[in-house]
């Protein structure tokens, strides 16, 4: 027992009460007393009591939930009596309590202390149970809600242990769906969701869950029949929808099937839809896509009747005027189950989307003509793949004179860039698409719209080979130039200055339009020198504005010294001026680049997302220019290095072990790939810098999150293969030859970290980090400077595991998981 008295029940009412308050000071003596009072075990009876008698339902709902979360920490230290006295107190305060967020708040209180007791004595509260059965049959509304809401969270939590209980519950659930009380129903649905992902389905099983499926259906289609404006219908069907996303899919059975379909189906083809139920055909949608995901069932004739439908819905029929890029959630969810059928079962979905598309094409709606677009959009990518000239209707729709179906032209062209398996036929449709946005390019003269044009011609060219972009570099990149120059004049007007709006708008066309150059230039890197000059040159305004002594208006400079315009100069600036390095013409307009670059990177002012793109830079520089960059190493190698020392809140020190993207990651992330960049282009001419590059580098190792570990990987291997390479030029057992042996086992060691301390951390990172230490053993000079001892000690490393054999922890693209759009 604590020295302390135990507090009487006005003070713990009072402290409470402050709890609340929104004066800070009270409120932190408040929790000052309470964490003093929290070291007594008696205190968990005292808030039980004040659950019950707290002057008022704020209170009282605090002292519940404090109890639910005090409950664990003393569970190990109570006496068997005295679990049986918090036990029995608090199945009384649950079964007594009339306060819907009082009783939700016990109700939490019991599933901790269920919970505690599974952890420490490895048994289940059998009578908290029996309790929740006999209320969810009760009288109390509140009490039914509750109990089946608390039966849902034991579940989650129990899973198993509650395996000889499933019977008992399997009988609640159908007579609640049937419940008179609609927060009833819906409780009881969400807990039919939650039971059938752990339960064990026998034929036994079987035949009960598709009573419960059945009777889920049936209280869908009543509430459809319920009269416009009813409040709690719409949550009611969304719910059902949900259980029945879960039911329908585990059970396998085609009828159920079908008949989940066909209402999904009645769902989305309401007319009008009201607001409060637009989440439902969202739940609607989701259902579709469970179902059509499960083998056998819904049969080629189901999925047929299914796609029409989806397709109506694929339509925005009342677009944001002010932003294109918003759109309705039912909408968006069609597109992505347009794309989801046509992956499950090309041959039977793209055929009737073209039919579809065909009718929609025609219609005066400019909205339908949009529609089909998206709808072929998303088809084609979820087949991934697109018939011979499938880009030809595309080019004719960018003839449209209506915003939003040349808006869905630029979108999909997006789509099928990252979509569409690479073949012959992908890439003739990708190159016709991208002259025709050339074509059309310097026509558009909404911003927004610019914008959406550019990301589709840099979408395309990501997906293109160098030698396939030939034929349309001119033409592309003419009209490229064009359209950035004739923006950064429209942002930089004196006489006829924009908004807010239409400068933000302008702002993204600028970037979006000098990602795509850059895109251009880096695709097609061997055959750009022609066009170099006239693609640096619409970027140079950008460079002049921004030096320390330029001498632009204030409106200019200010326009060209947003941090995304910036970052995208220099971005596509590296890989211009890599493009035409040798270039003796090109040298003023390189050397103009670089001054600006160095000067970002140096400066400390400089936002980081801008200096992460002149690490870039020069990385792309070094990459060309190889050893001529050597005299750049110690202004660049020295500007990395400060951007490592920087901590973040994802750093190697960081306490919490989490991941988190702080505005320097794109910085550190570009400052170790670039320090990789300098050792591969220079040589042996790095090895200089290895003294400081090295600690800067391997104090990376540790960091929390996995991309800045899977730079440092890239950045080891290749300074490992840079001191591979100067094996042939040491005299095994000199001074030098010493020193490069010290620094390969300096990187073995930290490929060796990289693996051991982070298995479980992140599977992309170990995945590469296991690579670069097969591609270092792979190395022959590397390991003759490792020599056998540290040689054997990395290829012990991961315990056996190779790089092909980790999974990625990435999540599949096609999650299809019902959403709860409530």
């Amino acid at each position: 027992m604590a020295a302390t008295p135990a507090p009487d029940a006005n003070t713990v009412d009072n402290v409470l009460s402050a709890l609340q308050s929104s004066d800070n000071v009270a409120r932190s003596q408040a929790e000052s007393l309470l964490n003093e009072w929290s070291l007594r075990s008696d205190f968990l009876c005292t808030l039980m009591s004040r659950a019950h008698q707290a002057p008022t339902v704020g209170s009282r709902q605090l002292a519940a939930t404090l109890l639910s979360w005090r409950v664990p920490r003393f569970w190990p230290g109570l006496g068997n009596d005295d679990r049986r006295q918090v036990q029995s107190a608090l199945l009384d305060c649950f079964a007594t309590c009339t306060e819907a967020p009082v009783l939700r708040a016990l109700g939490e209180a019991c599933n901790a202390t269920c919970q505690s007791i599974a952890v420490h004595q490895d048994a289940l509260w059998e009578d908290l149970i029996h309790l929740v059965a006999n209320l969810v049959g009760g009288q109390s509304m509140l009490h039914r809600r509750a109990s089946l809401e608390l039966l849902t969270s034991l579940v989650e939590s129990m899973g198993a242990r509650l395996q000889k209980h499933y019977a008992e519950i399997g009988h609640i659930l159908v007579s609640r769906v049937y419940d008179d009380n609609d927060s009833v129903r819906i409780a009881a649905l969400s807990l039919i969701g939650t039971a059938i992902s752990s339960w064990c389905l026998d034929e036994e099983d079987v035949q009960h869950w598709r009573g419960a499926a059945e009777a889920t259906m049936d209280v869908a289609t009543k509430v459809l029949s319920r009269p416009a404006g009813d409040a709690s219908g719409p949550q009611v069907l969304a719910a059902a929808l949900r259980a029945l996303g879960k039911l329908v899919p585990s059970l396998g059975l085609p009828a159920l099937g079908t008949s989940a379909a066909k209402l999904a189906c009645q769902i989305l083809s309401m007319s009008p839809v009201p607001k409060s139920a637009e989440h439902c055909q969202v739940q609607a949608l989701q259902l579709l896509r469970l179902l059509a995901r499960v083998p056998k069932l819904l049969g080629e004739q189901e999925l047929s009747a299914i796609v029409p439908v989806v397709c109506k819905i694929a339509k925005d029929s009342a677009p944001d005027l002010d932003d294109l890029d918003e759109i309705s959630p039912q909408t968006q969810t069609a597109r992505d189950s347009i794309r989801a059928f046509a992956r499950v079962d090309g041959k039977i979905v793209l055929p009737v989307v073209m039919e579809f598309a065909k009718q929609a094409s025609q219609s005066q709606d400019a909205l339908d003509r949009a529609a089909a677009i998206y709808a072929v959009s998303a088809a084609f990518c979820g087949a991934q793949e697109a018939m011979p000239g499938w880009a030809s209707s595309y080019v004719q729709a960018l003839e449209d004179p209506t915003v939003w179906v040349r808006q869905s032209v630029y979108e999909g062209a997006s789509m099928l860039a990252e979509g569409l398996r690479a073949s012959a036929t992908t890439t003739e449709g990708l190159l016709v698409f991208l002259s025709a946005l050339a074509k059309q390019l310097p026509r558009e003269t909404a911003p927004e719209l610019v914008r959406k044009s550019a990301e589709a011609s840099r979408s395309i060219f990501r997906e293109l080979a160098s030698d396939e972009c030939i034929r349309i570099l001119q033409e592309t990149v003419s009209a490229i130039c064009s359209s950035i120059t004739f923006a950064l004049q429209s942002l930089c007007s004196a006489t006829n200055p924009q908004s807010s709006n239409d400068a933000s708008a302008t702002m993204g066309a600028v970037v979006s339009l000098i990602s795509a150059l850059g895109a251009a230039a880096s695709t097609a890197a061997d055959h750009f020198v022609p066009f170099a000059v006239i693609a640096a040159s619409a970027l140079v305004p950008i460079v002049r504005a921004n030096f320390a002594n330029n001498a632009c208006p204030p409106h200019i400079t200010s326009a060209m010294s947003m941090p995304a315009v910036l970052a995208s100069c220099l971005d596509a600036a590296g890989a211009i001026v890599a493009s035409a390095w040798a270039e003796p013409n090109f040298g003023p307009i390189r050397e103009e680049f670089a001054g600006f670059a160095r000067q970002v990177i140096r400066d400390s002012g400089s936002p980081s997302e801008v200096r992460a793109t002149a690490h870039n830079f020069f990385a792309s520089v070094a990459l060309a220019s190889f050893e001529e960059f050597t005299p750049q190493l110690p202004c660049v190698v020295e500007a990395a290095i400060v951007a490592l020392s920087i901590a973040d809140d994802g750093s190697a020190t960081s306490t919490s072990r989490r991941a988190v993207r702080t505005g320097a990651h794109e910085e550190r992330v570009a400052a170790i790939d670039s320090l990789g960049a300098y050792a591969v282009a220079v040589g042996p001419r790095f090895a200089a810098h290895l003294q400081s590059v090295m600690p800067a580098v391997s104090s990376q190792v540790n960091h929390v999150n996995p991309d800045v570990r899977i730079s440092v990987a890239g950045c080891l291997e290749r300074i490992g293969r840079m001191l591979g390479g100067l094996v042939e030029r040491l005299s095994v057992g000199g001074t030098d030859f010493v020193a490069a042996a010290s620094m390969a086992q300096w990187t073995a060691r930290s490929v060796c970290s990289l693996v051991c301390d982070h298995e479980n951390n992140g599977a992309a990172a170990l995945r590469r980090a296991l690579q670069v230490k097969e591609d270092l053993l792979d190395c022959p000079g590397f390991v003759v400077l490792l020599g056998p001892e540290a040689a054997q000690s990395l290829a012990a490393v991961g315990g056996g595991r190779h790089a092909d054999d980790v999974e990625s922890s990435c999540p599949d693209e096609e999650d299809y998981g019902l959403e709860d759009a409530c």
